[in-house]
C-alpha cells in the first residue's frame, strides 16, 4: 500500500538514500522535497521519551543560547507586550518560557504532547508560535501545522527552528539526520512550500531558524 508525505499528502516520492548510521530509508517527495522516513520505522513512544530526556535542555547557558539565537531578533523587532505566544514542543523543561519570564514577560503558554500536555491551548488565539527543534519530530506533520495555524491570529508570526539539508553537505555523515527522533528532513524549497500553503511571509531568517507572518 503506498503511503503519503506527510507534508503535502503526495504519493510522489521516491528513495532517497539509505543512511547507514541509522539504518533508515529516508525517501523524498516530489512536491514538497521533504525527506521522510516510513512510519514503520518510528521509534516506540516509550523508545522516543527516553531519547528526549537525554536531551538536557535544561543545561544551562549553552541551550539557553541556542534558544536565544531565534527569540532576541523576534523580540528586538516584533514582540509587543500585549502578547500572548505559545512554545509548542517545548520539551521536557520549559526554557523558553523561562528566560521570557526573566524579561518580564510572561504572556506565553508551553506544549508538549509527552511532558506537558496542555490541551487548554487548543481554545485560544496567538500572537507568536514558536517551533523549536520540533518539526523534524512530527509524525504527521500537515496535522500538527494545520492546527497550529488555526491557532495563530491572522498578522501573527511563526518562529521555526530546524536545520535544513541543503545538498552541499553529505546526509550519511550528517548527525541531524542519525537522529532517531527526526523523522523528516526539510530542504529550501520545502520551506517555500511551506510559504505558499499556509500564506506566510518570511520576515527574518538566521542560518537554522526562521521567522514568518501569517497574512
Amino acid at each position: 500500500m503506498p503511503f503519503k508525505c506527510p507534508l503535502c499528502t503526495s504519493e510522489t516520492h521516491s528513495k532517497h538514500i539509505f543512511h547507514q548510521r541509522s539504518q533508515r530509508i529516508f525517501y523524498k517527495c516530489h512536491i514538497c522535497e521533504l525527506s521522510f522516513i516510513d512510519n514503520s520505522h518510528f521509534l516506540k513512544t516509550e523508545e522516543e521519551i527516553l531519547r528526549y530526556k537525554q536531551h538536557h535542555n535544561s543545561a544551562g547557558e549553552g541551550y539557553k543560547s541556542f534558544l536565544k539565537r531565534f527569540w532576541l531578533p523576534f523580540q528586538s523587532h516584533y514582540l509587543k507586550s500585549n502578547m500572548m505566544g505559545l512554545d509548542y514542543g517545548e520539551g521536557p523543561y520549559p526554557m523558553l518560557r523561562e528566560i521570557l519570564k526573566a524579561d518580564g514577560f510572561e504572556n506565553i503558554d508551553g506544549y508538549d504532547l509527552y511532558f506537558h500536555k496542555n490541551d487548554e491551548i487548543f481554545n485560544k488565539k496567538y500572537d507568536f508560535i514558536v517551533l523549536s527543534e520540533v518539526i523534524e519530530h512530527m509524525r504527521d506533520i500537515k496535522a500538527e501545522l494545520d492546527k497550529l495555524f488555526m491557532l495563530l491570529k491572522p498578522n501573527g508570526y511563526f518562529i521555526l527552528s530546524t536545520q535544513l539539508w541543503c545538498g552541499q553537505n553529505s546526509l550519511d555523515n550528517w548527525q541531524y539526520m542519525a537522529d532517531p527522533t527526526h523523522i523528516s528532513i526539510l530542504c529550501q524549497k520545502t520551506l517555500d512550500y511551506l510559504v505558499k500553503e499556509y500564506g506566510l511571509i518570511q520576515l527574518k531568517r538566521g542560518e537554522d531558524w526562521f521567522i514568518f507572518l501569517k497574512k
